[in-house]
Order: C-alpha cells, then structure tokens, then sequence
C-alpha cells in the first residue's frame, strides 16, 4: 500500500528579516530594493502565478528613479513607450496639452507598458540580485501577530499551514490588505465613487494617433485613449454601469458618442470594469515596542519619511523609501502626508463631480500683475 503523498515543496524559513505580502509591482519592487542591500526577505502571494493582464499600464517618472538603483529602470525604459504629452479634447477639438518633455527628471516622459510586463522585470531583478528562492507562491497569509522582537505570519501553503517570524511584516497586497486590516488594524477611510468605469485594451484605428495620451471631456464623463505597446490601445471611460466585460460593440459605442467619429475599434484583447475609491490610510506603520509603549514613528534629520529608527516588532505597511525634502514642501511628519492626502482627495471629489457644460467654455480672466 501507498501512504499519503507527499509534497517535494521546501518548507518556509523559520526566521527572516521581512516578511513581504504580496507580489505585485509594489511588493516586488521592495524585494528588489532588499535584496540589493542584502537584507533577508521572503516574498508571498497567493496566486500560482502573476494574472497575466495588462491592468495599471503606465510608469511614472518618479517610479523609474526609485527603481533605477536596483537596475529596473533601463529594461522597463525598452520595453515600454515613451510618451511626452498628454491632451485634454472635447471631441474633435483641443482644450489643452500638457507636456512633460520638461521635467527636471532623467525620465522625462510617461512610460506606457502593461503591468504584467513589469511585474516580469521587477521578477527578473530580484532573481538576479539572489533572492529567487525568497518569491513564494502560493501561499495565503492568515494572520499576522506580534511578539517581543517581531512579527509572526501565519501562512496556509502546499505543505499546510506554517510559521515564520520576522522584524517586519509589510502589506503590499492591495485594498483588503490582511496585514493592514487584521495584523495591524489600520483604518483605511473613505468610500467609493458611485460611478464604474470601463477599461479595454483594444487594436482600433486612432485618428489623433499614437503620439499622445488623450483625455476627451463630455457631459456624459471623461473618456481616456491611451497608446500601449504593440499597437495596442487602452481605452477607460467613465459610464453609469460599465458591464463587466465590455465588448467591441460597448467600446465603439462609447467613442462614438463622445470622441467624434475618431476611433473605429477591431478587436479587444482584454476588458473589465472597475470603480474608483477615494480612501487613505489612517497610518503607515504599527506596533509596539519591547517596552510595550505604543511610539509614533520619529523623522530622523535629513531623512523623508519612511527612514525612522528601526523598533522591532514593529508590523509596516510599506516602508517607504523616502528622500531628502525640498524646502517649504511640508511637514515630513506622517500626520502632514496624511492631511497632504486627504487634500488631494477633496481636490479629485471636485474635479470627478464638477458639472460639465456641453459647448460652453468661459475663458479663465487674467490675473492682474
């Protein structure tokens, strides 16, 4: 007789330095980062393997610079498309273009690439910077707790449900973060948009063509036409009730009434629906230290946020990888980012609902020097 099968998947480690939930761009990129500066991690996620589809598809500037230490900026620079402007229509006329060839920045432009084809570059630099045995899947973290000198994950995997122990535990795995809500029980406040927006990757003749980001405005919501790698558009729109995959009929029928005849769609490749929250998280950090006193992360001088004395036992929702501040850019206290986020809500309240007027366009008075 046969016994029970029996699994050839390594146990989990024992003990780390961090312990990363989540392998998306964000979790991945932080792997990157520790792996270069030799810091024992392990990556989790629950899914066998990455989705495979397109979802986020653009590459900030700012993005590129914080990845460009961990060699990640250059393969994603070649594989995406490097677009400098960005115009703002309604219909078949220009309101407005925003150009971003001038920006003090070695990347002076919005890197248009799917987020699969990023995740497989960051995947790429962690292995190649010795931390491919450190990327789990799949594996579902159940609980996070605290003890003296760490943070203890409970993970269910191939070989049942495991312990490891670590300094930290970060929550890069996404709005229902597990770390965030049931490890470290911050609050996330805020709500979501009633309206559903509808995304498709599609191959389509464009007549504004593939040399800018289109933004086109119209009393029925905002529609954004975006190039993508292979001659392949990203089309979202704002709509009442987006379907949950939107066809080539929905798609054309959404350019037709708001883009003017510009677009004619051939194929969809990929399609969803989705909706918008306006949330912030109540803090970015917490645990307790040895002492069991509760202490609020303390900006060290000449440090951004995120570079706070290290306290074990302390549960991280990202660490962040701050920078030196620019004068009279703000507190670098969490607090201050924390009001500087909810400032930018209210401002994207006010530009989501601001009521559209169909043909009419008051020119902004001067202001009197």
């Amino acid at each position: 007789m046969s016994g029970p099968a029996r699994t050839t998947v390594p146990a989990l480690p024992d003990r780390t330095d961090v312990v990363i939930v989540g392998a998306g761009p964000t979790g991945l990129a932080l792997a990157a980062h520790l792996a270069s500066a030799g810091v024992g991690f392990l990556l989790l996620d629950r899914r066998p393997e990455s989705a495979g589809t397109s979802r986020a598809g653009v590459v900030h500037a700012r993005t590129l610079e914080t990845l460009e230490p961990v060699g990640a900026a250059a393969p994603l620079v070649e594989r995406g498309l490097r677009l400098t402007r960005f115009g703002i229509r309604r219909g078949r006329h220009r309101l407005a273009t925003v150009a971003f060839d001038g920006l003090p920045t070695p990347y002076p432009y919005a890197l248009l690439l799917p987020q699969h084809e990023t995740e497989a570059v960051l995947l790429d630099r962690v292995r190649a910077l010795g931390g491919s045995g450190a990327v789990r899947r799949p594996y579902t973290v159940t609980g996070v707790g605290q003890e003296p000198g760490g943070a203890v994950v409970t993970v269910d995997g191939p070989r049942g449900t495991e312990t490891v122990r670590a300094a930290y535990a970060v929550g890069a795995d996404g709005m229902r973060s597990t770390v965030r809500e049931a490890a470290a029980g911050i609050g996330y406040r805020g709500g979501r948009y009633a309206q559903s927006f509808a995304l498709a990757d599609v191959r389509m003749e464009w007549l504004p063509g593939r040399e800018e980001v289109s933004m086109l405005l119209g009393p029925d919501g905002p529609i954004v036409v975006a190039p993508l790698p292979g001659d392949v558009f990203r089309v979202v729109a704002a709509v009442r009730e987006a379907p949950g995959e939107p066809d080539a009929a929905f798609v054309q029928r959404v350019l037709d009434e708001r883009a003017g005849g510009q677009g004619r769609v051939g194929e969809v490749l990929w399609s969803s629906r989705f909706h918008v929250h306006n949330r912030i998280a109540d803090r970015y950090r917490a645990g307790w230290d040895p002492a069991g006193k509760r202490r609020r992360p303390r900006p060290q001088p000449g440090r951004g946020p995120g570079h706070e004395h290290r306290h074990p036992g302390r549960l991280r929702p990202r660490p962040g990888a701050g920078r030196r501040p620019h004068p009279g850019r703000g507190p670098r206290h969490p607090a201050g980012r924390l009001r500087t986020g909810a400032a930018a809500g209210c401002r994207a309240r006010h530009l989501l609902h601001r009521p559209a007027h169909p043909g009419r366009h008051r020119p902004v008075p001067a202001r009197p020097r």
